[in-house]
């Protein structure tokens, strides 16, 4: 293993914080166990005692001892997966040799899926094995986690949470469909994906936010898919869209598609409705306005780009804009073409870049395209302080790491300190990835 590819296995996250009375940490995919985690900490403020919200990347299971208590929230993502966040503690987790603080751990998960809460279950049969905890299975949450997240919560503090102080994280709303548009260009080549435009339907605007996410259940099927929401926040009330590829794959000799895919964009005709749930955020938040911000995605993963691009201009937000967009063939696969080249003729994106892996001999991907330009990746991350999102398949993560490791090494001149630029880009969430 060559010394990039060792630094890139090895991260260590080191923060800087007093000691307090309680920890609340989380590793969390959609963004649900961290909204949880930090209304934990504002409600224990409220109480008179010192907290910490951090979540498990941050953090080494040393840093545990620093408080009197620690509260987890682990989600469990795929099929039974650690969020991306987490899984470098639960690694170092498993080569501790004990802690000496009590650790309670709220496990969330859906039990549609064959892994229900299984990150948890990991985390917590460390936590015992360590003698943090002396309970052989986490809390574990089906569904909605807002109730049994308050009944824990006050199980762990001896105190009444009000219910009144508390945020939804998620809420049922009815969609109507009422716009379906294809983004491939060729039915026959390619990917096919699209764009659909729903009304909310309610009497109240709904407010959503830049990172939500859309909860879908397809008709005789019990489990949840979760989508990015595609359109601006303040684009038009009561409205949203999303970016959906249709999945399929062949099977004994036939094509066989997604459930939940094949609803959305051939099962539904405009002016159908259907339940849905809203789950509030996924990770990509709005930058500020004078932020810059490099977008990188692949195939449908081009939706929460086009929700922030949306936004900002609306917003009319001053930091430049920078996207690096995905797919197989230009001539099938170059979602929202139209949109991006107007957007980029109005000023709106000052750089586009794709990457289609099939129009040349030999494949260039999204990673090969940023190596490419180190010189302006460098002066984005280093002079402008950038901040870098990655939306698309799971396999983008560690692609994109090593390039932007190597960028830093090559521009700091030290792996120490591109190492210490790397973990604060991290901490700070200015590199996010949400990934599938």
């Amino acid at each position: 293993m060559d010394r990039l590819k060792y630094f890139l296995m090895n991260l260590i996250f080191s923060p800087v914080y007093d000691d307090g009375d309680i920890l609340v940490c989380y590793a969390s995919q959609t963004g649900t166990a961290a909204n949880l985690a930090e209304q934990s900490g504002r409600l224990i403020r409220e109480q008179g005692q010192t907290v910490s919200v951090r979540s498990l990347a941050d953090l080494k299971p040393d840093d545990l001892e620093r408080f009197k208590q620690v509260l987890m929230i682990v989600s469990t993502c795929g099929e039974g997966e650690i969020p991306d966040n987490g899984i470098d503690f639960y690694e170092q987790l498993k080569d501790f040799p004990a802690l000496n603080v009590p650790v309670s751990l709220l496990a969330l998960g859906d039990k549609s899926y064959k892994y229900f809460c299984t990150a948890g279950c990991l985390f917590q049969d460390e936590l015992v094995r360590l003698g943090a905890s002396t309970e052989t299975q986490p809390v574990m949450v089906d569904g909605n986690p807002m109730e049994p997240w308050q009944y824990w919560l006050q199980e762990q503090l001896d105190v009444t949470v009000d219910t009144s102080q508390v945020t939804a994280t998620e809420q049922e709303i009815t969609l109507e469909l009422v716009d379906n548009q294809t983004l491939h260009q060729q039915a026959d080549q390619g990917n096919q994906a699209f764009r659909l435009g729903f009304r909310i339907v309610a009497d109240e605007p709904f407010r959503y936010q830049v990172g939500d996410l859309i909860g879908i259940v397809p008709p005789g099927d019990h489990r949840e898919r979760l989508y990015s929401i595609a359109s601006g926040p303040s684009l038009k009330d009561n409205y949203l869209e999303l970016c959906v590829g249709l999945l399929s794959y062949e099977q004994s000799g036939e094509t066989v598609y997604g459930q939940c895919s094949r609803y959305l964009t051939a099962g539904l005709k405009p002016g159908d409705r259907f339940q849905a749930r809203w789950k509030s955020g996924g990770g990509l938040t709005l930058p500020d306005s004078e932020e810059p911000l490099i977008m990188v995605a692949t195939g449908a993963g081009i939706a929460p780009m086009m929700c922030l691009l949306q936004e900002r201009i609306k917003q009319q937000h001053t930091g430049d804009n920078w996207l690096l967009f995905g797919n197989r063939k230009s001539s099938a696969d170059f979602y929202y073409q139209d949109d991006l080249y107007a957007m980029q003729q109005k000023g709106h994106i000052h750089h586009l870049d794709t990457a289609f892996s099939r129009d040349t001999k030999q494949k260039v991907y999204v990673q090969d395209v940023l190596a490419g330009q180190e010189a302006r990746l460098a002066d984005w991350l280093l002079n402008k302080h950038a901040r870098l999102y990655v939306c698309g398949r799971q396999d983008l993560r560690e692609a994109l790491l090593e390039v932007i490791s190597k960028v830093l090494q090559d521009n700091l001149g030290s792996e120490a300190e591109a190492r210490a630029f790397l973990d604060e880009l991290l901490q700070s969430e200015r590199l996010c990835f949400e990934l599938f």
